[in-house]
Parts: C-alpha cells; structure tokens; sequence
C-alpha cells in the first residue's frame, strides 16, 4: 500500500501529468473550487491535505483528477468550459478492474458528476457499483497500515450510506446498504485534518470526539424512517392513529437528535464560524448538516399542511406550524451562510429549498383564509419567495441538475393554479415530487387554463381563491424577475445561447431563400415564369414531404447527426450550382435545368434537416427559467 492512503492503490498508475499537461496553479485553483463547493457535503471521500500535497506531486489517478476537475472548473470565473472534456476523460480512466478504494472513490465522483448534470439513472449505476465495491472490501474492518487511511475507508463507506439512501429514493429503488451500529463513526473534523500520511492506526480509547459527518450518518438514518414512513402511508394507506404514533415517534427522534448534539455542532452562528476556521468545506457541511435536519422535518410534517387546511385539529395545526417553523429556519440558515461567504451551492441544496419553497407558498395562498397566517405576514413571506428564487438561478448557473428543480417548481405552481385543496395532498404524486428528485414531474392536474379559476375552494371570489390569483399574477413576475435575458449569456447558459443562435443563424444563413423565393431564381437561371410556377409548386410540395419525414428522422438519427448531415449537403449543392455558372452559361441550355433541379435537392435537404431541426434545437437547449425568453 503506498503512503498516500487517500486513494492510491498499487494496481492504480498515475498517468495524469504525462496525458494532459495542465498549469499547476490552475489546477489548483480547481482543486479548492471541488473541496469549498462539493466535498464534504455531496461526500466526504479525501484528506484535504493530502491531496493538496499529491496534486503538486502529481500522483492523483486519472479518474480522480479528472472528475474532481470536471466538478471544480464549473466554478472558475473563466467563461471557458472544459467540464465535459474533463468528464469524458474520468469516464475513460475507470478501471473497474482495480479493486481498490480508489475505484470506489471514482464511481463516486462519476456519480456526483451524472447527478449533477441530471443523469440519474447513470449516476445509479455508479453508486451501486461503489457500494458493492465497498461491501467486497468491507471498508469499516479493512485491515490499514495507518490512521489516515483507516480514518477515510470509514468516511468512504458512511458516504456509500447516505449517497444510497438519496439514490434509491431519487428514482423509487430498494436500498443496499443499511445502517450498522457496529460501524465506528468518523473521527472530528479538526482530528481528521490533522491527522499525518505516516501516523500508525490507534487504539480505541473511550470514546471518541463526535463530528459532523458522523452526525450526519445518524441523522440520514432517521431520514430513512422518514421516507419509509411516507411510502407506508401513501401505497399502504395506514391508519390514521398509527400514522399519528409514528410521525410522533419519529418527530421525537428528530428532537433527540438536536437535543443531544456536542456544543460545538450545535446549530449557531458561532459555531458555523468555528467550522469555517478549520476550511470553508468544513463550514459548509456544517450548515449541510442542519439544512438537512430543517428538510427532515419538513418532509415529515408536509402532509399536515394540507389536512390544517381542510381539517383543522389542534394537532394537525401543531404539525403544519413545525413545518413552517422549520421552512423558515432553513432558509434562515441558508441566509446566514450568504452573509458568511459561505459556498452552500451543492447541488442537492437546489432540490430542498424547491420543496421548501412549496410551504412558503401554501402560507402565501393562506394568508387570507381564516386558518391562514396573518396577512400581515404575507409580504416577508413574499421576500423570501424571491430571495429563493434568486438563489435557485444563481445555482443554476452552475448545475444543470437545478433546470430539473425548476421545472418542478413550475409544475407544482401550475397544480396550485388548479386547487389549493388537491395540489398539497401527501398522494403518490407529491410524495414523488418530494422525494424522487431524479425523476420527471407530470403535471398533476390536466385541465383547459379556462376551468381551472373555477376549481378553486369557496369559488372565484373566495379570499382563498383572491389570494389564488394574487400569487399567480406575483409568482409569474417572480419568475421574469429571476431570469433576466442577460443571465443567458452567464455560465451554461452562454454555451446554450451559443448553440441556440449559431443553430438558428446557420438556419438562416445558409440560402434559406430558396425556400421562400425560389421561382425568382429559376428565372434568373432563364426559366421561363409559367415553367418556374410549376417548379416552385413541386419544391413548395417536395418541402412539405420532407418536413414531415423530417420528423422519423430526428427520432432516427438525431438533431445533431442530422444538423452536419444537412448542412454538408446543402453546402455540396451550393457550391454545384455556383460552379456550373460558367461563361457559356447561357448557350448550354441544360445547365438551366440541372441548376434549377440542384435548387429542389437544395430545398430537399434543407426541408429534411436544416429547417425543422433549427426550430427545434433552441427550444431544446434553453433553460427552464429562460426559456419564454428564448428563441423557439
């Protein structure tokens, strides 16, 4: 085993300095980007230091590199993109046949990398070969020759743990790994960072100081009663007196949890300051830590917002006012890490500000009702809703992942257009749009836009159904608001436009005038005007054909392939019938006529290719927010 027990293995080469020679302050700088942003709170899998000191030495594996490259570059201030060059190369250098930890380090940052550009299903593919991986080796009883490495199999498989518990949930599959109480918990964050490379193993002493991610393994175990919890309810329909029990057992559990936390990981703004002292990564899985406690025990008491609404009990008011309580808690965490400097923008933190916005909204769409909150209250409520909207862009500059966020933001704004009464329901359908985040949301509600005001509780002039109209009227403001046009030339969004325009413009550019002039040009070719009507009538019935066998073939082929495919063809025909214009032109009669059939194989490709792909590709490309912003 080498002396870098972070990842190195001696079945793993270290090829990255001699495939891609690369600025070593650049790499750097990518480097702290992946640690401040991602590590610790998407996972904890490297000592800091470490790592540090092997990326200068260049002895990273290629896969690690790579990958860690490929999620750092997405926050240097370069408007340059090579992340997906980066992604493609980690992909190239898993080695599915190193058994070793640093194959399970790999299949996790793959991972990271497909969840954040929204490819669930490959990043589950990923995970579950890194738990196998783990289960094989059986990291928490690894035989280690020092402290470091012992230290980090332990934080690599509680990483396994929690990463299965969201994977499974994100795309409704059963969970591989469960919670082992015989599994000692990691060490504290400031004895972990200070561990040496060549310290030897230690024996267990007592107890040992309780950290972050160890409170974060704890806490993920609750969350899985949680979700359990949940699913029970809604597939299996329980009782409700024994749904009652257990949402108070598990409430009480959440409490406990809180309760019994080491001063020091106790949530405060002095605290949060000691966390950032040791590394802004460790700050931010400090605040990862209680952002998850708040979406917790949010998620549990979600379904009582509905029932306070329609049923109002002492206890379901109780339960709807915690969620509130912890809605509003969240957002104040999330509030003071901005204030901080705080980089909490992993991406996950997308997904549960969206579902915690959904109670600000329920509290918005109530504050007129008589069990509503104070209207007064309303315009803070308000403020917030668009701070979150504003965090939420600003992630997405970042995460293609958060595009998905949004759109099921707009889908759960469009089911609160139909009923306040159906749309909060804790039915199959919200219980996926809360806990499947790596799935597509439906629209829940399938209705002309003309029935829907009518659909509200107490009728059009209710006050719920005022305040109905009211948070329509501010939530589609809201939405222009976050999405101003200049944002599409920030971060992805530039490279969508790019695409977006450069497609469009190629459209245009590329002779499309024969498609709408073309009887001018067979005249010019000296077509007489009657034969040129007749060739226009056949082009004009040719483009019509192929615009509709255009569609199997996008379908076949691809917009991409079809594109290129298009464009060589259209430029072949061009170039043809600018050649054959020779001097003599006009005393070879048939060059008319092979010019003017050269137009209809023109017009031909263009109908097939060109013209319905260059409408097509940048209504694909925009972003969910600027999307009525962009050309479709």
């Amino acid at each position: 085993m080498s002396s870098n027990a972070s990842y190195c293995s001696p079945n793993q080469p270290n090829r990255a300095a001699a495939m891609l020679e690369l600025d070593p302050v650049w790499k750097q700088e990518m480097v702290s980007h992946y640690f401040d942003v991602v590590h610790d709170t998407h996972h904890s899998l490297f000592h800091r230091p470490t790592f540090e000191r092997d990326l200068r030495n260049n002895q990273i594996p290629d896969v690690i590199l790579y990958s860690v490259l490929s999620l750092g570059i997405r926050f240097a201030s370069s408007p340059q993109r090579r992340d997906h060059h980066f992604a493609e190369l980690a992909y190239r250098a898993l080695d599915m046949r190193d058994l070793s930890i640093v194959t399970i380090q790999g299949c996790l940052l793959l991972g990271t990398m497909c969840f954040v550009d929204n490819k669930a299903a490959t990043e589950t593919l990923y995970v579950a070969t890194a738990i196998r991986l783990g289960l094989i080796l059986d990291l928490p009883q690894r035989k280690c020759q020092t402290e470091l490495e012992r230290q980090i199999n332990l934080r690599v498989y509680w990483t396994l743990y929690m990463t299965d518990l969201w994977v499974s949930a994100g795309l409704k599959l059963s969970r591989q790994i469960l919670f082992r109480d015989d599994v000692e918990l990691p060490s504290e964050e400031s004895v972990f960072l200070g561990l040496s490379p060549t310290e030897p193993v230690r024996t267990a002493s007592g107890e040992r100081t309780r950290s972050i991610w160890g409170e974060m393994a704890k806490l993920a175990r609750i969350w899985s009663d949680v979700q359990d919890l949940n699913n029970m309810a809604v597939e299996c329909g329980l009782e409700p007196m024994a749904l009652a029990a257990e949402i108070d057992a598990i409430a009480a559990r959440l409490d406990a949890w809180q309760h019994q936390l080491p001063f020091y990981i106790q949530e405060s703004e002095q605290n949060l300051e000691r966390a950032n002292a040791m590394g802004i990564n460790v700050g931010n899985s400090f605040a990862a830590l209680h952002l998850g406690f708040h979406y917790y025990y949010e998620v549990l008491c979600y379904r009582f917002m509905a029932e306070s609404f329609r049923h109002p009990t002492p206890q379901t008011m109780a339960y709807a006012e915690k969620c509130a309580q912890h809605a509003e808690a969240f957002c104040d965490l999330l509030y003071l890490c901005e204030d901080k400097d705080n980089r909490c923008s992993y991406a996950m933190v997308g997904h549960m500000l969206v579902v915690t916005s959904t109670v600000y909204m329920h509290r918005l769409l109530c504050s007129s009702s008589e069990s509503g909150l104070a209207e007064e209250q309303a315009p803070e409520i308000r403020k917030r809703l668009a701070h979150n909207f504003e965090i939420l862009t600003e992630l997405q500059l970042h995460w293609v992942s958060l595009d998905a966020c949004l759109s099921r933001l707009k889908v759960f704004h469009n089911a609160c257009l139909f009923s306040i009464e159906h749309s909060f329901n804790m039915d199959r359908w919200m219980l996926r749009f809360i806990l499947e985040h790596g799935s597509q949301m439906p629209e829940k509600f399938i209705v002309q836009p003309d029935d829907a005001q009518e659909t509200w509780i107490g009728g059009a002039e209710s006050a719920v159904g005022a305040s109905a109209r009211s948070l329509q009227d501010w939530l589609s403001r809201i939405w222009r608001k976050a999405a101003p046009i200049w944002t599409a030339s920030r971060g992805p969004n530039a490279s969508r436009t790019e695409i977006a325009c450069t497609v469009f413009a190629g459209q245009v550019l590329s002779g499309s005038w024969f498609a709408h002039s073309a009887i001018y040009f067979f005249e010019q070719v000296g077509i007489t005007f009657e034969m040129a009507y007749n060739l226009g009538l056949v082009g004009t019935g040719i483009a019509f054909c192929g615009t509709v066998l255009s569609w199997f073939l996008m379908n076949q082929f691809g917009l991409r392939k079809l594109y290129i495919a298009g464009m060589l063809a259209m430029i072949t025909a061009l170039c043809v019938i600018g050649v054959l214009r020779v001097a003599s032109h006009e005393k070879i009669l048939s060059l008319r006529w092979v010019q003017s059939a050269l137009c209809i194989c023109w017009l031909l490709s263009f109908s097939l290719t060109v013209g319905p792909v260059g409408w097509t590709i940048p209504a694909e490309v925009s972003s969910t927010r600027l999307r009525s912003q962009s050309i479709r």
